[in-house]
């Protein structure tokens, strides 16, 4: 079975004395990265891992993080990254539904004396389990396989191109499928890996400039903090963009000020990233572009008159199901396409337009964050009676979280001691944005209170 170390380690020996990573601090060679990977390997080898074993590694974008990952395959082992700053409660019930012992560290291997029932089978064979947020409010476990997503490399390689002298800048997480497909397709390639670590616009923009960039990874909210900075020089990079939609006047701005051209990727983490390539000589077009190989599309009618309806995909890449979940994998299914929750239209030319969303997800900077787990998170305050979660439309973050609040009767609480108490329960990339405070919660057609009704009353508030 192709396997991702697979893909590595032929990589690291193919490329041996070329440059993998760049950092502020220096430099990583495809040999180093192959060493410090194998020492890794041999930490989790020594706390006595077993095959297809989930093991947490807490990971930004370093060159450390990546060897971390490489390590956990070459033990055997299945990567699950997660941000240092993940809450303990999140991280602990993560550990618990992967049956995680160990934590791959900086320079130990923290084992955990908790025990668990047998390991999920559904980690057979698994490389990845990347946990993204569902409709349900509980993050879902997307297992991924190595050999479909190696086969996904392959893909995509027709697709992109990708070459030794790729100098890839890569500020995303490697918490996230869109960071880790960048991650890896360019050490595929023998290219160069620039992580520039936190991301910062300004210096973001400049490096583009002065680091001999060819292609950048950015969400559209990245970009737009960017184009915010004025830098006037135009690059030579080619900016490859995912986790929301890219505005065709958002790439226009892009080509004009500061890139050479735009690449628009569609992809879920379940198809295992990377569906729907718009290339640059599509750049103005609302259009999803090229399927990659193998993927097959289809617009699943709602039974009413519009011609939009929801877009399902077929991938031979796809994820092995939810982990644990076998009731939530099937429901994200009919027949073999994935349901993926986007109302779409095929156009007279045959082109595939998103028109739109089904489900409540806020896409927050490209974060997709579900709704139902800010309401569990606020209404769990004592002096909340009720609380509503919407996404609020906003020019630079694409959705902003509100809160709509309904006090306990007699209660005394203000505004911003419940989003200052949220934030502390979530972490800020799930923490709101602001928090209402109503009487009552608004009321829908039904005269129920709906996220619609919620969503118009904040808007109203606000006007």
């Amino acid at each position: 079975m192709a396997t991702l170390q697979r893909a590595l380690i032929e990589a690291c020996t193919r490329f041996a004395d070329k440059t993998a990573v760049e950092e502020a601090d220096g430099k990583m060679t495809y040999r180093q990265l192959y060493q410090s990977a194998s020492s890794y390997a041999d930490l989790l080898r020594r706390a006595s891992v077993s095959n297809d074993e989930a093991v947490i590694i807490p990971v930004t974008n370093a060159a450390a993080d990546i060897a971390k990952i490489f390590g956990a395959w070459l033990a055997g082992c299945v990567a699950v990254p997660v941000h240092p700053l993940t809450p303990e409660a999140s991280l602990s019930s993560i550990s618990a539904r992967c049956r995680a012992q160990r934590t791959l560290l900086d320079l130990h291997v923290s084992s955990s004396l908790t025990t668990y029932p047998d390991r999920p089978i559904a980690l057979t064979g698994a490389g990845l389990v990347i946990f993204t947020s569902g409709s349900s409010g509980e993050p879902k476990g997307v297992v991924l396989r190595h050999d479909r997503q190696y086969n996904k490399l392959l893909s995509s390689q027709q697709m992109m191109a990708f070459s030794e002298a790729t100098r890839f800048y890569m500020p995303l997480q490697l918490t996230f499928i869109f960071g880790i497909w960048s991650v890896l397709l360019t050490l595929y390639a023998g290219g160069t890996v620039v992580s520039p670590g936190k991301f910062e616009p300004r210096t973001a923009a400049i490096d583009l400039l002065e680091k001999n960039i060819t292609d950048a990874a950015f969400v559209p909210t990245m970009l737009r903090l960017m184009l915010a900075e004025a830098i006037a020089r135009r690059s030579n990079a080619r900016i490859i963009t995912a986790g929301e939609f890219m505005d065709p006047a958002l790439s226009q701005r892009v080509v004009d000020t500061m890139a050479a051209g735009v690449v628009s990727i569609y992809g879920l983490t379940e198809t295992g990233a990377a569906d729907f390539f718009r290339m640059p000589a599509q750049a103005q077009d609302l259009a999803l572009g090229k399927t990659a190989q193998g993927v097959k599309i289809r617009i699943q009618s709602l039974g009413d008159d519009s011609d939009a309806g929801e877009l399902q995909i077929y991938s031979p890449n796809g994820m092995v199901g939810y982990l644990d979940a076998p009731e939530l994998t099937k429901a994200a299914y009919q027949d073999e396409y994935l349901k993926t929750g986007d109302l779409a239209r095929r156009r007279e030319d045959g082109e595939i337009e998103i028109v739109g969303r089904l489900k409540d997800l806020i896409s927050r900077g490209a974060v997709k964050i579900a709704p139902a787990e800010i309401d569990t998170a606020v209404g769990a305050h004592p002096a909340v009676a009720a609380a509503v979660c919407v996404g609020i439309p906003d020019p630079l973050m694409g959705e902003c979280i509100h809160v709509a609040v309904v006090p306990q009767q007699g209660a005394s609480v203000t505004a911003e001691e419940l989003k200052t108490w949220a934030l502390e329960k979530l972490g800020r990339h799930k923490g709101p944005d602001e928090v209402h405070l109503f009487g009552e919660l608004p009321q829908g057609r039904t005269g129920k209170s709906d996220r619609l009704a919620v969503r118009e009353a904040i808007l109203a508030k606000k006007s």
